[in-house]
């Protein structure tokens, strides 16, 4: 019985490798590496800052009266605009702050322009190997 059993499993089994789909045959493909331009990114010159002198003047009670006596000899208004010391160090702060901001984004400006040339020098080095 053990003899007929094993006998039946053996024939199950080169009956259903028969059966077995082939696989299809194996197909070549072709990979072509083409010449890439990077597009040239063109970005406007910025203008310089123009700055204006600015003149500061400490007005105190005891210079008041001085102050204003040459503001209206040389024909002009005087008109007062006023900082408290903390006023004027939260000023100062704040140019601190810009003048921070533009050193980070200019550093942001030259980590680019350092990618992209790189990367340009990488294409074009691919590149020439490519056509050689």
């Amino acid at each position: 019985m053990l003899h007929v059993l094993l006998l039946l499993i053996l024939i199950t089994t080169l009956i259903s490798a028969c059966g077995v789909k082939q696989p299809d045959p194996i197909t070549v493909t072709e990979i072509r590496s083409n010449i890439i331009e990077r597009p040239t990114l063109i970005l406007p010159e910025t203008t310089p800052i123009n700055t204006r002198n600015v003149e500061w003047k400490i007005i105190t009670p005891e210079n008041i009266d001085e102050i204003f006596k040459e503001m209206t000899s040389s024909n002009q208004q005087p008109v007062l605009f006023a900082l408290t010391t903390s006023g004027y160090e939260n000023v100062s702060l704040n140019m601190a702050e810009i003048m921070r901001l533009i050193r980070e984004k200019d550093a942001i400006i030259v980590a680019y322009r350092n990618y992209y040339e790189q990367a340009d020098n990488a294409i074009r080095e691919n590149n020439s190997q490519t056509q050689n």
